[in-house]
Parts: structure tokens; C-alpha cells; sequence
């Protein structure tokens, strides 16, 4: 793989779940490359395709979904082309994912110990029993767990949320994965301990290499923590930028929708939040345009029936490849009304 050659392209991605009611679009066309060492971050509210497009990546999706179309190529191989034996050799070994909630992840009835060493067993890992301990504590220690020597043998429901966190990417670690996928890791914590997650896993990059995915509904999450960050809306990418440049200057109305909802102090005065008005489309019958244009204050009517292409802040249009800063908007392109 050649240094230009990302570690992970997913290419006009299409997942629908098909449902008693009818066919839910679930994922329309999304593209994503991460390189080697890179932290990407994908936001977006409740319903906007992030956790599908990670599962399906894994080749984890739920029944009824389906990928429809597309390709999502790992080191230079289409995943949705390998076999169910080999998918389960590269999960966890690989790529591995840390899933949103740590207690239904984890097994209440084996301890924390047994749980990481048994992801080193399934994946063939030549170690005696001794070594693999010796490996599982490591990585306790190694994410921050105190007396990790006794904690080993201590069970899910005596670690606190923050910990069983800690577990959890311990076990996603353990064999040195090359991408590590991380589905809202500091839901249900507190700040102070969503903090020291992140702090965590900026960490653990820096000291393993490995590229990460942290998927949030909460831009300032992953603000300090992402080198690039992917918005995330109706199943479709909105806008794609690097981290510093996406709150500097955000693109389309619905990213700075997102910006204007979260809390913030500007000198003496308080600014008000302003929420985004409306509701998600449905994806049952999504819109053939804009999937935001019922929400947007600024929608044109060519929004409503058809779909914006990419631009940058030059404002060329952009239907394949990546730029620095691209959105999906027709307002960027240079002839739409001022």
C-alpha cells in the first residue's frame, strides 16, 4: 500500500433495511477514506447514517439491513467481497470497534481479565496463558486502569462507567489493530470522564499508530481530537473539512445549524442556542434533493428535486475524488442566486 493509498476508502456506499413498512434508505452514496494514523470524525444527529455506515463497514449490520451498492476497501481489499470466515479473522484483529454502551458489550459473567484474553484466543494469537495475561494487563494499565494486576479478575458490574470504557478499548487494542472504530464512546459518561476518554484515545494514537473513526452527535467532541472531521445527515455526507477549518468555516447551513447549538461564552454575554427546526426526513421516502431542504433557511427550489453536488470554497463542483473542504450545497456553486 503506497502512501497516497488510504487505509480504508468506502466508495458510493448504499445500505437499506428492508422493513414489514417498506424499504428504509438507510445510507445513499456516502464516500469515506481514512489514511494510516488518522483520526476522522463523523457527526450528525440521531439518525443520520453514522453507526450504519460503521457497521457496515464491519459487515455488521443488523437483520433486515443490506449493503446495496458500493465498495469499502481495506488495504487495498473490498470487504463486502471477502468471506464470512475471513470477516471474522480481520474483526478485532485488524479492525476493531469499541460499540456505544460498555455493559451490554461486555459479558457480566467472565471477568474483565478473561474477556481480553479471550480476544487474543480467537484470533490465534501464539501465547501461553501466562503471556496473554501479561498482554491483557498491559493494556489495562496501558488505557489507564488503576491496579490493573487486581482488577484483572474483577466483573463488568464492579468497574464504573468510565472504567468499563477503559475495558472496552483495552479489548478493542489488544491485538494491535491497524483501525480502530469507536461508536459514541463518551455517551452516558460525564465530562469529566468523557475527557479522559478522549485524552485516551488521542494518546493510545499517538503511541500505536492506529487510524481512528470516532462517530458523535457532539461537535465538540470531536473538535480537539479529530484531524478531519465528516457531517453526516439523511444518509448523505453534508460536508467534509479539516477539524480547525470546519469551525473557522463551516460550509453548508446544516453544519453551522450544528455550531449554533452548542453552548458558548463570548466575553460578558451569553449567546443563546438556536436549535434547528424541523424534524429528520424520512428515509422510507427520502427526498430525491437535498435531504436537509425541509429544515434549510435558505433552500432554493432546485433543492427539493435534486441532489447538490460537492464544491469547496472555490466553488467548483466536485462529483468524484476529495478536496480539503467539500460540501454538498447548491448555494456554494458560483451561478446560485445571492
Amino acid at each position: 500500500m503506497s502512501a497516497a493509498t488510504p487505509l480504508l476508502a468506502v466508495k458510493d456506499l448504499n445500505v437499506s433495511f428492508f422493513t414489514h413498512v417498506g424499504e428504509v434508505k438507510a445510507i445513499r452514496g456516502v464516500d469515506i477514506h481514512v489514511n494510516a494514523g488518522e483520526t476522522v470524525g463523523i457527526v450528525g444527529e440521531s439518525g443520520s447514517g453514522k453507526s450504519v455506515t460503521s457497521l457496515a463497514i464491519l459487515r455488521l449490520l443488523p437483520y433486515p439491513g443490506r449493503v446495496i451498492s458500493g465498495s469499502v476497501t481495506f488495504r487495498g481489499e473490498n470487504l463486502l467481497e471477502k468471506s464470512a470466515g475471513s470477516m471474522r479473522a480481520l474483526r478485532g484483529d485488524e479492525i476493531s470497534m469499541v460499540f456505544q454502551d460498555p455493559m451490554t458489550s461486555l459479558n457480566p459473567v467472565f471477568t474483565i481479565g478473561e474477556q481480553i484474553v479471550e480476544a487474543l484466543a480467537v484470533h490465534n494469537k501464539k501465547k501461553s496463558a501466562g503471556e496473554a495475561k501479561a498482554k491483557a494487563i498491559e493494556m489495562l494499565n496501558l488505557v489507564g486502569i488503576p491496579d490493573a494486576v487486581s482488577r484483572f479478575g474483577a466483573y463488568p458490574h464492579e468497574f464504573s462507567g468510565g472504567m468499563r470504557q477503559r475495558a472496552m478499548i483495552a479489548m478493542a487494542l489488544v491485538c494491535e489493530p491497524s483501525l480502530l472504530i469507536a461508536d459514541e464512546p463518551t455517551t452516558a459518561l460525564d465530562v469529566t470522564i468523557q475527557a479522559q476518554i478522549l485524552e485516551l484515545m488521542t494518546n493510545l494514537r499517538e503511541k500505536t499508530g492506529a487510524s481512528i473513526i470516532l462517530i458523535t452527535h457532539d461537535l465538540a467532541v470531536v473538535s480537539e481530537t479529530c484531524s478531519r472531521i465528516i457531517v453526516m445527515y439523511g444518509g448523505q455526507i453534508m460536508e467534509e473539512a479539516p477539524a480547525a477549518e470546519l469551525f473557522e468555516n463551516p460550509l453548508h447551513p446544516y453544519t453551522k445549524g450544528l455550531m449554533r447549538c452548542i453552548p458558548r461564552h463570548t466575553g460578558a454575554a451569553r449567546e443563546r442556542l438556536v436549535p434547528i427546526p424541523g424534524t429528520p426526513p424520512d428515509l422510507l421516502k427520502p427526498p430525491s434533493g437535498c435531504p436537509f431542504v425541509e429544515r434549510c433557511g435558505q433552500a432554493m427550489m432546485m433543492c427539493l428535486d435534486r441532489r447538490p453536488a460537492f464544491y469547496g470554497e472555490s466553488g467548483h463542483g466536485e462529483h468524484s475524488g476529495h478536496s480539503e473542504h467539500r460540501a454538498s450545497c447548491w448555494r456554494l456553486d458560483p451561478e446560485a442566486p445571492k
